[in-house]
């Protein structure tokens, strides 16, 4: 059957009524292509879905409609190089470590407080150096803590960005610190070089709109260093092993005085040995009744069975406490305190850890050595990877057996890869994206249907939708509302979504909405050559004439463009005669026809239908086709405000105000590299005094990498960052510093006049009904599945 319209879109104006045009759809049958449907040529369905994952822009409609085998792998090649394969890989690594739970947004010192004060006096450093500066203090106190928390997933960064072995993730002698949390925890970095500063600072104090202080360590920048200072109850440098070693993974994986480490034990067999010990079949509460052997843990052969395996590797964190702080056990401290003699000394499947090595208190390094030497950790690693891309591991049993064999074919190929390239994940992600069940679709009619379908994650679908439609949708930037759309938070909600359930099927229906609302005009505003949705159509593509005729050669360009949509937002590729396409089509027709005439007869309706788009749908004051309405040359030019198209931004001594325009020499401008230049000496340029509300404007000497200085011209706007240049609408003739909210009172002109107007007006509806054919196909499930 027809997909069905899932919604109208009252707010909008949007209607899919029955079929007005004389295009049948009757009898259309199942016409929707399948998740798994055929297709000739897959590279470039393939090489979105990787752009998707590795990369921050899609290549063109041409090189996509051109592209083959030869030309998708040359591509691949390069996107994995990038910075977009490591951010990819670090994201599915902290699915499986899940230190999230302790960044700031989560629990505001989570990560700070892991670590014992009596081991890291300096740990709250901040406290002391910004004790009179809670704004400062509060903003390097939130980058110390997440600093702590990602100093795991950094490693992975690390290790992919250096060309390292990934065994690296485990033998790595050191951790990976940024300036804040390298003094938190005393830390020496082993280049023994300097953490690198930026331009502008990252937090600020100020006083009466004056910056009073400031820093600007780049939060960004991890280096490896060691611990090596003398602890409460532990004299000698910290032997790191990678990820064993950090306190943080210590602490999602706790132990107690009876567990003595096997939780972590059997976390380090699932993770990095693909073995999880809790699925060998044994009736473990007879077990823990034994009343016959002294030890059953080390004397029942069934309880040994677990045990041989799992206690000497629990033992080799034996100086590690709950919390992952190093207390000898030797000590007998209450906190870690354990009767060596009921259970296996450390060692690794039946290798004892070598005397010295326990009396270094090394045993966790050694234990990295051997399993990054096991033969099963090259198949965990590229099992997390499979499941990080694919969505989730099939099971043996629910897979048919052809099924089944291709999924362990290509976690062969990929391990191959992986091992004969001095275990390099890109080679092995690169076997993965170029397997023919990376498509939705595939040449051949085995479907593997199970090992295909992935539902996108929220991080990826904001991604895909700003490639696609050049919009991302601010839900998706929220953890709450990420968490509702099959998202994770690493504490209360640990495993993400494989189907959608009802609230997601809502979230989408909101999605599909508010995005369309958002491009469509946004993108007709821009030439053909730059758009993602519309190359085909402009707003003067109508179907009707003036006189109410079909317009022939303009419902074929509407029927190309649709086409277009199918297959650029959904991967279907439709004729223009297929009855899947004439439905969207119809639906096109029918909201233009009835949206007119409900502006018609207007005064029939209550609430009255908008005459234009509504304000959340109009062209935005920072849209790029706006530009020209300031400029950017070294012509002195009044700057008009659109919203008070009388007034001209003005000087008056050295501060800024808004007059009546009058052409005097005070009121022109020059725009020009990001700086706004007085027109009568271009060495004046307007700078703020903060970039905060209400921050005052004024001129003064132009300097170079001045960041208060730095309004570079966005859309109609000028913006530093966040920040515009503002009106105030309760005083038009103050101009201050505000945050972007893209009014009318934070748009200016050369000449005073919105070139917005003749988009915003829609007034042929055209601009509605397209919006409801967006809507339409962001709604369809295809577009939330890869």
């Amino acid at each position: 059957m027809i997909k069905p319209l899932l919604l109208a879109i009252g707010a909008l104006g949007l209607i899919a009524c029955s079929d007005e045009s004389g295009t049948s759809i009757e009898g259309a049958g199942n016409i929707h292509n399948d998740l798994m449907g055929g297709s000739a040529n897959l590279s470039s369905e393939m090489m979105k879905k990787t752009a998707f994952y590795f990369s921050d822009e899609l290549p063109s409609q041409t090189e996509l409609a051109n592209m083959d085998e030869s030309d998708y792998s040359n591509t691949v090649n390069q996107i994995i190089q990038g910075s977009g394969f490591t951010d990819r890989l670090v994201a599915i690594f902290e699915d499986k470590l899940m230190s999230d739970k302790y960044i700031s947004s989560n629990d505001r010192d989570g990560a700070i407080d892991l670590y014992n004060s009596r081991d890291y006096p300096n740990r709250k450093w901040y406290d002391d150096e910004y004790e009179e500066q809670g704004t400062i203090r509060n903003c390097v106190r939130d980058i110390t803590n997440d600093a702590l928390t990602n100093a795991s997933i950094e490693l992975v960064r690390h290790v992919i960005d250096s060309d390292h072995a990934f065994s690296n993730i485990l033998t790595a002698d050191y951790m990976m610190v940024n300036y804040y949390s390298a003094k938190s925890l005393d830390a020496q970095l082993i280049n023994g070089g300097e953490f690198r500063q930026l331009d502008t600072p990252v937090c600020t104090q100020t006083d009466s709109g004056q910056i009073v202080n400031s820093i600007s360590y780049d939060p960004t920048d991890f280096q490896p260093a060691r611990i090596v200072h003398q602890q409460q109850r532990f004299d000698q440098p910290v032997a790191h092993a990678g990820l064993l070693s950090d306190v943080v993974f210590l602490n999602r994986y706790p132990t107690t005085d009876t567990n003595r480490n096997r939780h972590r034990a059997r976390i380090v067999m699932d993770y990095f040995l693909d073995f999880d010990i809790l699925s060998i079949d044994k009736d473990r509460t007879i077990d823990a009744n034994d009343s016959v052997n002294a030890i059953p843990t080390m004397d029942n052969p069934d309880c040994t069975i677990c045990h041989n395996m799992m206690d000497p590797i629990a033992s080799a964190f034996r100086s590690r406490n709950a919390t992952g702080r190093i207390i000898p056990v030797e000590l007998n401290r209450g906190d870690n305190a354990w009767n060596l003699n009921d259970i296996l000394t450390p060692g690794y499947l039946g290798r004892s850890t070598p005397q010295d090595v326990i009396e270094n208190y090394s045993m966790l390094p050694w234990l990295a050595q051997q399993i990054v030497a096991d033969v099963r950790f090259p198949r965990a690693m590229i099992k997390t990877l499979y499941k990080g891309l694919y969505g989730a591991t099939p099971d043996r049993t629910l897979e048919s057996s052809d099924d089944y064999a291709s999924y362990e074919m290509l976690i062969d190929d990929a391990i191959v890869a992986f091992t004969s390239n001095n275990m390099d994940m890109r080679a092995a992600a690169k076997v993965m994206v170029e397997n023919e069940m990376w498509a939705n679709a595939q040449k051949t009619n085995q479907a593997n249907t199970n090992l295909k379908r992935r539902l996108v994650t929220p991080e990826i679908l904001n991604k895909k939708l700003k490639m696609l439609t050049g919009e991302s949708w601010a839900d998706l930037e929220s953890k709450s509302r990420e968490i509702m759309f099959g998202g994770v938070d690493s504490d209360s909600v640990t495993e993400r979504l494989i189907d959608p359930n009802g609230i997601f099927s809502k979230m989408q229906n909101r999605m599909a909405v508010e995005i369309a609302c958002q491009s469509v005009a946004s993108d007709l505003a821009l030439p053909k050559e730059a758009r993602k949705l519309f190359p085909y159509v402009d707003i003067t593509t109508l179907p009707t004439t003036q006189d109410g005729q079909f317009d022939n050669s303009a419902l074929e360009i509407i029927k190309q463009n649709i086409q277009y949509l199918h297959s650029h937002l959904l991967n279907e590729n439709l004729d223009t005669t297929d009855p899947e396409l004439l439905f969207t089509y119809q639906l096109f027709l029918d909201a233009q026809k009835n949206g007119l005439a409900r502006i018609e007869n207007s005064d029939d309706y209550d609430p009255k239908p908008l005459t234009s788009l509504h304000s959340a749908c109009s062209i935005q004051s920072d849209h790029p086709a706006l530009a020209d309405m300031i400029g950017d040359n070294n012509q002195s030019k009044e700057l008009r405000s659109v919203r008070y198209p009388s007034s001209c931004l003005s000087i008056e001594g050295d501060s800024l105000n808004m007059q009546s325009c009058s052409g005097e020499q005070a009121q022109t401008w020059i725009t020009q590299n990001g700086q706004v230049k007085w027109g009568a000496n271009a060495n004046m340029c307007i700078t703020a005094s903060a970039l905060s509300n209400g921050g005052d404007l004024s001129l003064a000497p132009c300097e170079d990498n001045n960041a208060m200085q730095n309004w570079s011209i966005q859309g109609a706007q000028f913006r530093n960052g966040n920040f515009a240049i503002d009106v105030s609408g309760s005083n038009q003739s103050q101009v201050h510093v505000w945050s972007n909210h893209g009014g009318t009172n934070q748009a200016w002109s050369i000449d005073g006049t919105d070139i917005r107007s003749d988009i915003n007006q829609d007034e042929n509806y055209v601009i509605r009904a397209w919006m409801a054919v967006v809507t339409y196909l962001l709604s369809d499930a295809l577009f939330i599945y890869e």
